[in-house]
């Protein structure tokens, strides 16, 4: 039997293919609907598991995705949404914001201390223990 030859087109096609899961794809593909449930009420991982397994999506293993691993692929599923929009309205738009103007300068005039800050700094007025009283707190200080 002669092998299949590929025109250029298939070639690319496979070349291109998505490199993500199914699973990944799939909340990929209803990313919008997924993110408003989510932000309305905390979803049930089993329930969701439940309806994954029963529509035939699976991990990048090829097995029946685990609560953690679609917690975790939902994970890369929002940043890579929120990465590619930011890049898209970054591309799109540009600042239209004016800078803002100059604060005028303020003039006041330089405080003034009461007299006993301007004496500069004082000797202080305790003595210290010296070690005795660490060594035997009950013997009197001459």
């Amino acid at each position: 039997m002669p092998p299949k030859k590929l025109s250029l087109n298939d070639l690319l096609a496979h070349a291109v293919a998505d490199r993500h899961s199914p699973l990944y794809i799939a909340m990929r593909d209803n990313y919008e609907a997924m993110n408003e449930a989510f932000l309305k009420k905390r979803l049930d991982w089993r329930a969701l598991i439940t309806g994954f397994n029963d529509l035939g999506l699976r991990n990048g293993k090829n097995e029946a995705p685990t609560i953690r691993n679609a917690q975790n692929t939902w994970a890369r599923v929002r940043a890579d949404m929120l990465a590619s929009r930011g890049k898209a309205t970054s591309k799109t738009t540009t600042p239209t914001e004016a800078p803002l103007p100059p604060v005028p300068p303020v003039e006041s005039e330089p405080a003034e201390f009461p007299q006993q800050y301007d004496d500069g700094p004082s000797r202080p007025t305790f003595r210290t223990g010296g070690l005795k009283s660490w060594l035997n707190p009950t013997t009197k200080q001459e």
